[in-house]
């Protein structure tokens, strides 16, 4: 049976834009899928390209009827379940990860999975997104990671009528709450209120009438510029996005710029530049 590390190695090896990977990153990949409990590799568009056996026994499929197909073709909702929502929250993550180029752990969700009679098994999960990002951070993969917390969930429900289940099994129970569960469901609602501070800050940024921009630490190439900046300096920010100051002022000007960058670089401190006409 091919290891993770073999599926991965052959997927990759088929996509042109994978060899422009940095080594570490390809590398990281294949050792978190290993050494997860049971993980797949997802396309930015979610179709599964790679699987660990361990991922293939938690969901009852095979390998070869589910590599190439949408995610949630294969892992459809309950439709029994009016309250199903495994889908729509799986979805919802996923997109996170593409848009932010962020892992995201969801907190622990019911979503049943088929069995190959074609009936559906109750079942929870704690799932864990992570991206694998070119090197001009475009995600390209996905990372999805899956721990069956089932047993879990049923003894926190059924607590008094599963007493009687073996001590092992209570242990795990409780190490899981405190590892999984808990954590899981508090850095959910802790990335929930950071997207929300973050959009808010957002929109602030976004409406100060000055300019305001970011830069990269190493480069000093622009990252960010609000719609102020872009007004200002006439340019689309689109534009200026991975570009220096040498590619839109004087070389004079541009130097002088930079200058200032590294000396509030090394001091750590504001540096204070008195107005001035600028040329672009």
């Amino acid at each position: 049976d091919r290891g993770i590390a073999d599926l991965v190695t052959m997927e990759l090896a088929t996509a042109p834009e994978i060899q422009r990977l940095r080594t570490e990153a390809f590398d990281g990949l294949v050792q978190v899928v290993e050494r997860a409990h049971a993980a797949g590799v997802l396309r930015a568009d979610f179709t599964i390209v790679a699987v660990n056996d361990a991922y293939l026994a938690a969901t009852m499929t095979v390998r070869d009827k589910i590599i190439g197909r949408g995610v949630f073709d294969v892992f459809p909702d309950n439709l029994s379940d009016g309250s199903a929502s495994g889908v729509s929250n799986l979805r919802a993550s996923l997109m996170r990860v593409v848009e932010t180029g962020k892992s995201d752990t969801m907190a622990v969700q019911k979503y049943d999975v088929r069995r190959p009679d074609g009936k559906f098994e109750e079942r929870y999960w704690s799932p864990r997104n992570s991206p694998v990002c070119s090197p001009k951070g475009a995600v390209l993969y996905i990372i999805h990671g899956v721990e069956d917390v089932t047993e879990f969930v049923k003894l926190r429900e059924h607590g008094t009528e599963l007493r009687k289940s073996s001590e092992e099994l209570r242990t795990k129970a409780g190490q899981m709450d405190t590892e999984i569960y808990r954590p899981a469901q508090e850095l959910q609602d802790t990335n929930r209120h950071l997207r929300e501070v973050s959009s808010l800050l957002e929109a602030i940024i976004e409406h100060i009438p000055d300019m305001i921009f970011l830069k990269d630490a190493q480069t000093l190439s622009f990252e960010r510029m609000n719609r102020a900046g872009e007004e200002l300096l006439g340019v689309p920010r689109a534009t200026m996005l991975g570009k220096s100051d040498y590619d839109f002022f004087p070389r004079e000007e541009a130097e002088f710029f930079q200058q200032k960058d590294r000396e509030t670089l090394k001091s750590g401190k504001l540096v204070v530049i008195a107005e001035e006409e600028i040329q672009t």
